[in-house]
């Protein structure tokens, strides 16, 4: 699926980028928060509609602008403000805990794009989990698309293939 489709009325810009979502998700704009496109399960829809959170059951992508990194153009670099760049955020995450953090950079199409990978700390008695991010420059100024997937906690085999899928799909440009 092109970008454009997954990320439709959200941008001003095309990107010129693919994506690809397990088959059962479905695009629910605005959810749980203005400006997030999210990509679930309408088992998860559901438990967020009725819970505040989605499942942790069910995976979730989301795109969005990113309010934490952006793209500087005059460096070719990922930023997180001033004086903060692609390590200094890899340094914040494993302050805020994070740990086995794996990241790529890589030009496609002419977007570059910032890939993370990391395990998060256990969470109100769930699991440690990973967490995967891809931040993709807009030339918008500094701005940046947040591309994140939260796999589920209870089968991260299932989660891992989701993430390297779409990661294929964004990276090989095809």
């Amino acid at each position: 699926m092109s970008f454009d489709t997954a990320a439709e009325g959200l941008l001003l810009r095309s990107m010129p980028l693919n994506v690809a979502f397990p088959a059962d998700y479905h695009l629910y704009k605005n959810e749980p928060m203005g400006g997030n496109w999210m990509w679930t399960t309408p088992a998860s829809y559901a438990f967020l509609q009725e819970n505040g959170h989605t499942s942790p059951d069910e995976g979730i992508f989301q795109i969005r602008i990113s309010r934490d990194i952006g793209y500087d153009r005059s460096s070719g670099t990922f930023i997180c403000g001033p004086n903060c760049g692609e390590s200094d955020f890899v340094a914040m995450m494993e302050a805020a805990g994070f740990s086995d953090i794996q990241t790529e950079t890589k030009t496609v199409h002419g977007i570059p794009i910032f890939i993370v990978e990391a395990t998060m700390l256990e969470i109100e008695g769930f699991p440690p989990s990973k967490i995967y991010m891809a931040h993709l420059a807009t030339f918008i100024d500094t701005n940046a698309v947040l591309f994140a997937y939260t796999p589920p906690v209870s089968e991260p085999e299932r989660g891992e293939r989701a993430w390297n899928e779409a990661k294929r799909a964004l990276l090989d440009g095809n």
